[in-house]
């Protein structure tokens, strides 16, 4: 990213953000979290405790909801846009300063470009770039150098691939799909079968299709189907290091966070949340608006609107309660030995009684 703008009144800020100024109208030159923010920069804020820490900072203006400024105007002595989502402000605001840096919109003289490719207006085509044979690139397509993109791809207007991504044959990407550096769309799925000690490769013949606005993070890979398809629904997004495994169909605006994985054949439906290092067996079907938490194991059906956690994944108030009593192992297991040792106190003491 680089900065695109030197600065801004608070005025053109709160008109873009939708927000209300409240205070002097002065000129600000970027957005900075409350930790480094510096002198002339606005920073944001969700809560009294954050608020505090930013009026004893350097920020010269906030950007606060309008809860927290009406709650605590008294004590607001700097200029502040109050907003209804404050953490989207921040986004947008950002977006106000920086821009992607991205090449010229030029095709390098070193670039290997196939046969019956088609390009669309201002692509950019980098460095030692590889199109292979019936590519189609839309308008305004960004491909940095180091990039390989196979036989039959198809890539959407808008849409950036990084440094040594490779999308392998026929697979189909969206409008404004972003790839990162080291991510493989395409590669063949899992798929073998034994016969008598020997495993056999079953040829992957199938693709992977992409939605539009989809981001995928670094050194993601994203399986070919054995047949048909691998889908990922618009809007989704794919932190680095997440397998996703062949034939999955996944919904529209979910989330998978860093070391995650996918096994092969799932349904995940919309607006689904996998969080970091979550794991999904394969055939399994998940609901839409549903939460797998952190290091979360699904080995069966989700239906919709859970929340769920641990191993096997269980909805996860059940999850804690269990978590709870395995903390709790110790001491009891300390009060049942304790138990065993009176006991056999009491049976020797009632043996040497019966004896006199």
């Amino acid at each position: 990213m680089i900065k695109s703008r030197a600065s801004i009144t608070l005025t053109e800020l709160a008109e873009i953000l939708g927000g209300k100024l409240k205070g002097e109208n002065i000129t600000i030159n970027d957005i900075a979290g409350i930790d480094d923010v510096e002198p002339g920069e606005i920073t944001w804020v969700e809560d009294h405790k954050t608020l505090d820490k930013a009026l004893e900072s350097w920020a010269s203006a906030l950007i606060a909801s309008d809860n927290v400024y009406e709650k605590f105007r008294e004590k607001i002595s700097i200029p502040c846009i109050t907003v209804q989502k404050p953490r989207v402000a921040f986004a947008k605001t950002l977006g106000v300063f920086y821009e992607r840096h991205l090449p010229d919109r030029s095709i390098s003289e070193s670039a290997k470009i196939g046969k019956n490719v088609t390009l669309g207006d201002n692509v950019s085509i980098g460095e030692y770039a590889i199109i292979c044979d019936n590519c189609v690139l839309g308008d305004n397509v960004t491909i940095f150098p180091h990039v390989y993109i196979g036989d039959g791809v198809t890539i959407g207007k808008g849409s950036i691939i990084y440094p040594f991504a490779s999308v392998y044959d026929h697979c189909v990407l969206g409008e404004e799909v972003m790839l990162h550096s080291g991510t493989v769309i395409g590669a063949d799925g899992f798929g073998f079968v034994e016969d008598s000690g020997t495993r056999y490769k079953i040829p992957q013949v199938g693709k992977v299709i992409i939605g539009n606005r989809v981001e995928i993070g670094a050194n993601v890979t994203i399986d070919r189907a054995t047949t048909g398809a691998t889908t990922v629904g618009d809007g989704t997004k794919i932190d680095n290091l997440i397998m996703i495994g062949h034939n999955n169909h996944i919904g529209k605006n979910c989330v998978f966070v860093s070391q995650s994985g996918v096994a092969g054949s799932c349904e995940i439906g919309d607006n689904v949340t996998v969080a970091a290092q979550a794991g999904i067996a394969p055939h399994i079907k998940i609901g839409s608006n549903t939460v797998v938490a952190g290091r979360g194991g699904v080995t069966h059906d989700i239906p919709e609107n859970m929340i769920v956690s641990g191993f096997p994944a269980k909805p996860h108030h059940e999850a804690l309660r269990l978590n709870g009593a395995l903390q709790r192992l110790p001491s009891l297991i300390k009060t049942i030995r304790d138990m065993e040792a009176r006991i056999k106190q009491l049976e020797e003491h009632a043996g040497a009684v019966q004896q006199v």
